[in-house]
């Protein structure tokens, strides 16, 4: 066997890979308003204040998580300069949905950042909750909580208590909670009971335009990728392809890296655009059933509507319809009904997603216009997909 690359296109495969997140606020192209909207809020720190809390939205790919995660590191190094005692937790609930799950990671990586042998403890809620209350205490300083994915977190009383730790009397200071989220519906989906004391200061990121998806790409592209193996036409086509178009930078990254192995495993010297239409091929399958899986319950029960119709009736379906399916799968699945506007605001995202058509039918003068939906996904599967994320 020979593992040895001949005529090899790229130059280091680790700045394509997801989680390869810029290191600092100049490496993140295209997002100084946010940072700067981000340092503002943060900036109460410096004055040994605690921050409000905070609740950041924006599409798959639109850069919050490197953008927090930078702000955060950033944060630490100027407190540490002045002396000011910071602990900054990242947790994603993705990972960590439950409650549990999260106050156990909060005690493991507050001892962590402290050097604090860990203790004993009765596994249940209340006795995390109770301990991590009594280590913060103890040191005294700043607490920030980042829930990436909070959307994710199963209902629970952990954003209420966190929010109310001082007016609960059981600290003297406030603590900080961050939530990210690409769901702009998570607030309408929790009880408001969990939210009322969350009251987060809102920012919303929005989604790249082609030519910053195409800065993006030269950027990387330069970092990874041999000279004169790549051309802007390549470059410009992996900023428009795929879930490029949405403006989610991480699936144009993608696609660039995927694209590059294909021109190098073909034994090519340089990208070609047929590269980048065989790589689009490639991602679409994997990328699609991610998709699906990961949709917010909302707006699961929403396309798995569209499907059902669609199953049932000569694979289409009118909004109307499929409204009307949503409503019943949403009382037998307990979920809260949407309105029809909120309904037709996400079927036009799922439109933008590839994942549904929408075409406008006159029935005649008198009827009116109707909305008629098809689909281009296997509908057998996507009702399989979306029936086994409600029942998991």
């Amino acid at each position: 066997m020979n593992f040895e690359q001949k005529n090899p296109i790229i130059k280091n495969i680790e700045i394509l890979k997801t989680g390869n997140a810029p290191e600092s606020s100049n490496d993140l192209l295209h997002r100084e308003n946010e940072i700067n909207k981000m340092e503002y809020h943060f900036s109460h720190v410096i004055q040994n204040i605690v921050p409000s809390n905070m609740l950041m939205f924006g599409e798959i790919g639109s850069g919050k998580t490197a953008m927090i995660k930078i702000t955060a590191n950033e944060l630490k190094k100027e407190a540490e300069k002045r002396n000011i005692n910071l602990t900054i937790h990242y947790i994603n609930c993705n990972s960590e949905p439950t409650e549990m799950g999260i106050l156990q990671q909060l005690v493991a990586q507050y001892n962590m950042h402290h050097s604090i042998k860990p203790q004993k403890i009765a596994n249940s809620t209340s006795q995390y909750f109770h301990h991590y209350i009594k280590k913060i205490n103890e040191t005294n300083g700043i607490i920030i909580i980042i829930l990436d994915e909070i959307d994710k977190m199963k209902p629970s009383n952990l954003l209420y208590n966190l929010s109310r730790v001082k007016e609960n009397g059981f600290t003297d200071f406030n603590v900080c909670v961050v939530g990210i989220s690409n769901n702009f519906l998570f607030e309408k989906e929790r009880d408001p009971r969990e939210l009322s004391s969350f009251r987060p200061t809102r920012i919303t990121v929005p989604p790249y335009n082609t030519e910053q998806l195409i800065d993006i790409l030269i950027n990387k592209a330069e970092k990874a990728l041999k000279p004169n193996t790549w051309d802007i036409g390549t470059i410009t086509m992996c900023a428009t392809r795929l879930s490029a178009c949405k403006g989610d930078a991480r699936s144009a990254i993608e696609l660039l890296k995927t694209t590059a192995e294909i021109a190098e495993k073909t034994g090519k010297t340089a990208l070609t655009e047929n590269d980048v239409l065989i790589a689009e091929k490639e991602l679409q399958h994997g990328t699609i059933s991610t998709l699906l899986s990961n949709l917010p319950p909302q707006k699961t029960l929403m396309l798995l509507a569209c499907m059902h119709n669609m199953y049932s009736n000569d694979e289409t379906t009118t909004t109307k319809t499929a409204y009307q399916q949503y409503a019943k799968l949403c009382d037998a699945y307990g979920h809260e009904t949407y309105t029809d506007r909120s309904f037709r605001t996400v079927l036009n995202e799922f439109e933008i997603e590839g994942l549904i058509n929408i075409n406008k039918t006159s029935r005649g003068r008198a009827r009116g216009i109707q909305n008629q939906i098809s689909t281009e996904l296997s509908i057998e599967s996507t009702i399989d997909i979306l029936t086994n994320a409600l029942e998991s």
